[in-house]
């Protein structure tokens, strides 16, 4: 499903509380997102 939609995946060694332990990576990869998705709608 990831490969029909062209989704990209990020793996992050986290717990389950990845938004607490890996804020930085994780507001990277949303930002990441956000302008990819912008790019895409054009």
């Amino acid at each position: 499903m990831v490969a029909r939609v062209g989704a990209r995946i990020t793996n992050v060694s986290a717990s389950h509380a990845v938004f607490l332990t890996q804020a930085g990576v994780l507001a990277d990869t949303i930002d990441d997102a956000a302008r990819g998705a912008g790019s895409a709608a054009s």
